[in-house]
């Protein structure tokens, strides 16, 4: 499975072959807890596009031959990077120690820091703990850090015939997964995640740089988490989804003055996943731009062509590397780049072991003879690249030896339960997780400065770009697996294409182009840091939108006069009546008052659709002075005066 998508599970098979996959819910941190990603990978397994045999220069080559050139190249190579994503696997990580040690080169390992490590850590987050839970733009439920598990923990806290319900509060800019689950959710854009966090702070006496400034919805959910936080306090839980330091900071703050670090974080018990130091990357990518890449390169599992802003320019500068290896299932974008390519084993076809927090450790074993003859187990091709072992074919039990010993040396030494290390590993193996004792949270110091607001991302401009992950493709890696493919979105329903989300009363839907059903419908194009997509538009209620105003027309408008609301190129002195997504505002009190009218949208959208508004000039003595012109003419006329 990928990283993103972690979870213990049970395979079922039928007549030796996987067929269907389900989490297990005795073992393991998700306790039965699997998402779609995870469901949908027993497919990856027959794809008919995998690898089967190695190959040098895209012709198949025999796995001694390649290995014998990779060794060479590897001992006379002044430097050697390995490119990965994050490893949680003890033992390949002691597999990758051995190899590393076994020649004189230096190592850039990206991701790969199990135990301490100079990027800090990612705190272990117990939603089941949390009365009151505030989440900045951290979609939990779907793909933020272990949302198999925290979907277990949340879902323990929303029984209502529990002895107490948790209350959750959700600050977004695209509805989410983890959004619709909310009791309240205020929506701001990306640029007002530190607003949020500092208008919070401030109200339990902590100061900032940082703005506190924020819309009339937002604000009111604000104070409504304000005070159930100062209610439940160290049972509370603030997360950001955000990967910008400073925001985090500012979370980390109002955890600690909500006291969360001895109830609901727990930073004795890290989670290791996500490890992968970003600058690094960046210098080695910017390295082999300008030519000046290390002598050999090893990619394990990874493919950065395909996922990093400047992957195209990236992968052409690949062939200036002297030794590209790609150690992968597929000849995805940077593997068919590399000069060699060992095919790797599916996760249902291999032993492995991982780690996903500190204190916990699971156990994969192979559910199907591997389907290619010389694919091979990452752990194996490191053994045999530092001289620690030989290549033991189909059915290699290098991978399984290795595995067995790693435990018993270092899992059945630290547990008292079991007298002999056979009984120890046959435990492990049948029970697929060994946990070790759960260290107690402790409360760190916090001495970060909170003057931050230089760190934050400087926008302009009124429409902002978000990222997000999808609940099927997720970071794509499986893009190629059609059950993703056909599953609609959970929010959109849409499946298979890839497409941009607007607010329908947002003033940018109007750059779309409308087209008939033959010529696309809806598109709209985007440009962000240099890359243009034309992509459908899609119209998402429940996504932060500009507010609508009431256009003067050059003259003072008058209570109940009808207005048409616009979106862009408002002029000096236009009324503000609201944001349309905030319940409590009133453009949408207006549309339940039978003294309301209706105001004609102009931003794109078509004509005949409208919105019930009330205009309310702020200015009450002018006010007055229009209402008495009026019941003057009225009765002037011989009507009765109407008054609103």
């Amino acid at each position: 499975m990928t990283v993103s998508s972690y979870g213990s599970i049970l395979v079922k098979t039928r007549e030796g072959r996987p067929i269907f996959i389900k989490g297990n819910k005795d073992q393991g941190i998700n306790k039965g807890v699997v998402n779609a990603q995870i469901i949908a990978s027993v497919l990856g397994l027959y794809e008919a596009a995998r690898l089967t045999d190695a190959s040098v220069d895209g012709a198949v080559k025999g796995l001694a031959s390649v290995d014998s050139e990779i060794i060479k190249a590897v001992q006379s190579a002044n430097k050697v990077t390995l490119f990965s994503n994050t490893i949680i696997s003890p033992s390949l990580y002691g597999a990758i120690e051995t190899f590393a040690g076994m020649r004189a080169a230096n190592k850039e390992s990206f991701g790969l820091t199990i135990e301490g490590g100079t990027d800090g850590i990612i705190p272990d987050y117990d939603f089941s703990k949390a009365k009151t839970i505030v989440s900045i733009g951290a979609d939990f439920l779907n793909a933020w850090l272990l949302p198999t598990q925290f979907s277990r923990q949340f879902g323990a806290t929303r029984n209502p015939d529990a002895e107490w319900m948790s209350k959750f509060f959700m600050f977004e800019s695209v509805l989410s997964i983890t959004g619709s689950n909310a009791d309240y959710r205020g929506l701001i854009k990306p640029s007002e995640q530190a607003n949020v966090l500092a208008y919070m702070l401030k109200a339990f006496g902590v100061s900032t740089d940082v703005s506190t400034t924020l819309g009339e919805s937002a604000k009111k959910v604000a104070d409504l988490a304000i005070a159930e936080l100062k209610k439940s306090k160290a049972e509370s839980l603030v997360v950001s989804g955000s990967n910008n330091k400073a925001i985090q900071i500012l979370t980390n703050k109002l955890n600690d003055a909500l006291g969360a670090y001895t109830k609901t974080i727990n930073v004795n018990n890290p989670v290791n996943l996500f490890r992968s130091e970003d600058a690094k990357v960046q210098k080695f990518v910017s390295d082999v731009i300008a030519g000046k890449a290390s002598d050999v390169v090893i990619f394990l599992d990874a493919n950065p062509v395909y996922s990093l802003p400047n992957g195209e320019e990236f992968g052409k500068a690949i062939s200036k590397i002297k030794t590209s290896v790609a150690i992968s299932q597929f000849a995805d974008e940077t593997a068919a780049k590399a000069k060699y390519i060992i095919p790797s084993l599916h996760a249902l076809e291999a032993w492995n072991d991982y780690n996903p927090t500190k204190a916990h450790y699971a156990m994969a074993q192979p559910t199907i003879r591997p389907l290619g003859n010389n694919t091979t187990s990452p752990i194996e091709s490191f053994l045999v690249w530092a001289g620690e072992a030989n290549r033991g074919g189909k059915d290699s039990k290098v991978a399984y030896d290795y595995i067995k010993s790693n435990w018993i040396e270092h899992g059945f030494t630290t547990q008292s339960k079991y007298a002999a290390p056979d009984m120890f590993w046959n435990m492990a193996v049948h029970n697929s997780t060994f946990e070790d004792e759960m260290p107690a949270p402790t409360a760190p110091t916090f001495n970060a400065s909170l003057n931050v607001a230089a760190q934050l991302p400087k926008v302009s401009g009124e429409t902002e770009v978000v990222l997000y992950q999808k609940a099927g493709i997720g970071i794509g890696t499986q893009a190629a697996n059609p059950w993703l493919q056909e599953m609609p979105d959970p929010m959109t329903k849409v499946t298979w294409d890839n497409y941009f989300t607007m607010n329908p009363v947002d003033k940018a839907y109007k750059y779309r182009k409308t087209y008939d059903q033959e010529h696309g419908l809806s598109l709209a194009t985007l440009t962000v840091g240099g890359v243009t997509m034309t992509l459908p538009v899609y119209p998402l209620p429940g996504q932060a939108a500009g507010k609508l105003k009431a256009k003067v027309e050059g003259r003072p408008v008058a209570d109940g006069d009808i207005s048409p609301a616009c979106g862009d190129s408002c002029p000096v002195g236009a009324i503000t009546f609201g944001d349309w997504n905030d319940v409590n505002s009133a453009v949408r009190k207006s549309s339940e008052d039978s003294r309301s009218y209706q105001a004609l949208e102009e931003i794109g959208v078509r004509p005949n659709i409208y919105y019930k508004v009330k205009v309310r000039n702020e200015k009450n003595d002018l006010l007055n002075t229009l209402q008495s012109a009026r019941a003057k003419k009225k009765e002037a006329s011989g009507e009765s005066a109407a008054h609103h």
